[in-house]
């Protein structure tokens, strides 16, 4: 199990899947920590996805 730790993502939910990607990220093993905004003010209401 991995532990990745990101920041400010700020709604860029495709290139956090591709860091995901590079990185070999296993949704069922690994974890992530986010420090700071996940999205924009502006996206309220829509989904992350």
């Amino acid at each position: 199990m991995r532990t990745l730790v990101g920041g400010d993502i700020h709604g860029a939910c495709k290139a956090l899947l591709q860091c995901f990607k590079r990185v070999g990220f296993d949704y069922e093993r690994d974890r992530l920590i986010v420090l700071g905004d996940v999205r924009e003010e502006k996206e309220r209401g829509q989904d992350f996805n």
